[in-house]
Parts: C-alpha cells; sequence; structure tokens
C-alpha cells in the first residue's frame, strides 16, 4: 500500500502514544480534526494553518488504518468507499 498513504509510517512514537487502542487514536482523529474545524471557522482564517491541520487529519486516519487493517483491508475499505462515493455522483465520470 506505499502508493496509498501520504505520511511515512510512525515507528517512534511518542511514550504516551506506544499502545493507543483503536479508541484512543479515533480519539486522536477526532482531536486533530476539532482543530482543522476551529481554524476553519475563523473569520481570518489562514490557508496554510488550515492545510497543515488537515494533513495533520490524514497523519492520525492513516496511522489508525495501518495499526489496526492489514493493506488486503485497507484497499478492500478504500474501493468500497469510492464505490459508494461514485454512486453517489462524486466524482468525474472521466476519472
Amino acid at each position: 500500500m506505499e502508493t496509498f498513504y501520504r505520511f511515512p509510517k510512525i515507528t517512534n512514537p511518542s511514550p504516551k502514544n506506544l499502545c493507543r487502542t483503536p479508541m484512543e487514536q479515533a480519539q486522536k482523529v477526532l482531536e486533530e480534526a476539532t482543530e482543522l474545524f476551529e481554524e476553519a471557522k475563523r473569520p481570518d482564517a489562514r490557508r496554510i494553518e488550515m492545510g497543515l491541520e488537515a494533513m495533520d487529519v490524514i497523519h492520525a486516519v492513516e496511522t489508525l488504518l495501518r495499526r489496526y487493517f492489514t493493506d488486503c483491508e485497507v484497499r478492500l475499505l478504500r474501493d468500497h468507499c469510492m464505490l459508494k462515493n461514485a454512486a453517489r455522483g462524486f466524482y468525474d465520470a472521466h476519472e
């Protein structure tokens, strides 16, 4: 799944992140998404800061996927999600 992920795998987590449960990792995703939301709702939302927060969300989600799903499962989950969204008309039919 090297082509799927945007960030390198975390190999040296901080001591507080060594044994995150799935719920704790999902909480990390929520925390990062909340930071993105807080940045986006500012009247003077700063584009770069908002983008950095969005990247933090992606990194947290990738960490969850890597820790709790095999590459094969991630591929199947991605395919299912893409099929669902294609059926909803979210994608350009020519891509």
